[in-house]
């Protein structure tokens, strides 16, 4: 009875430190919850009510080091474990994710593979990550990030020059394409290196109607639309681009391509010598360069 009436308490302290988050007292509720942990060492959820906060806060570093303290005293707890790992994902570690997450039995808790094969996606570990993926699907098929898992699959292989077997999965994938602009980007990548480009257009008008802007989205469509000699249309949505975002060395490459397709000279050289102040070591700006005669003008 003591032990119910104490956990009652901790608990009736940490509903008070979230309704001082919800009044925007956030210092307020990072002492309730600080304090609580410091006062009960075991109560793990006033770890992660404290590493919260201080996520909250802009100090992710103070969260981690809190979260590693509590995993390290518990070593045999899978839910601390998997805890741990989610903050350092939600917090793109990558790296650190996957070295945590490796200690915590996939079997228990298969979401553990979604979450190691996107890290290692976002490492660039594309052979791993695929492994990853699939095992997860083979332990439930039909999870609720299935669609999620098939896009990433085909994305991994569009990186690993594998376009049929990309295709396939992104043929699988049951996301809506008007709302997320990946599906139909990786769509219009596959295409594209099948020699399709005129269905690698319609798939990458699809990407460029969310109005996402995504630098490797508008590199894509430089891409395609140069090829498929869209040259104005790629004037218009590269200058929109630009006005919002900044671009890349490859984005105003494609810009002066398309501007000097039209005969607007000075243009196209303007964007060439930007492109190559963002990146002196572009090669592709200096085989256009090259074509179109502006060695000594660039």
């Amino acid at each position: 009875m003591r032990k119910a009436n104490s956990e009652s308490l901790l608990y009736s302290r940490l509903a008070h430190g979230a309704e001082l988050e919800k009044q925007q007292k956030f210092l307020h509720a990072l002492q309730i919850y600080h304090t609580i942990m410091l006062e009960h060492p075991d109560f793990s959820e006033a770890y992660y009510k404290t590493a919260e906060m201080y996520e909250r806060l802009g100090n992710t570093n103070a969260g981690i080091k809190i979260l590693r303290e509590l995993a390290e005293a518990n070593p045999a707890e899978a839910d601390i474990k998997l805890n741990f790992g989610q903050y350092l994902f939600r917090n793109r570690r990558w790296g650190e994710t996957i070295k945590v997450l490796y200690e915590i039995d996939y079997s228990d808790e298969p979401l553990v593979l979604f979450l190691l094969g996107y890290s290692h996606m976002m490492l660039e570990e594309y052979e791993r990550a695929v492994s990853e993926f699939k095992l997860y699907l083979s332990f439930d098929e039909n999870s609720v990030y299935r669609n999620d898992v098939y896009l990433y699959l085909g994305k991994c292989h569009v990186f690993l020059e594998k376009t049929d077997t990309a295709s396939e999965y992104l043929e699988k994938c049951g996301l809506d394409e008007k709302e997320d602009f990946e599906l139909p980007l990786y769509r219009a990548i596959c295409y594209f290196k099948s020699g399709m480009a005129g269905h690698a257009k319609e798939q990458i008008d699809i990407a460029l109607a969310g109005e996402k802007k995504d630098t490797y989205l508008y590199e894509w469509a430089g891409r395609i639309y140069i090829e498929t000699e869209s040259f104005h249309r790629l004037e218009k949505i590269l200058l929109a681009f630009l006005e919002e975002s900044e671009g890349s060395s490859i984005i105003y490459t494609y810009l002066g391509i398309a501007l000097k397709e039209q005969k607007k000279a000075e243009a196209a050289l303007g964007c060439f010598r930007i492109a190559r102040q963002l990146n002196p070591h572009n090669q592709f700006l200096e085989r256009v360069i090259e074509a179109y005669g502006y060695e000594n003008e660039v």
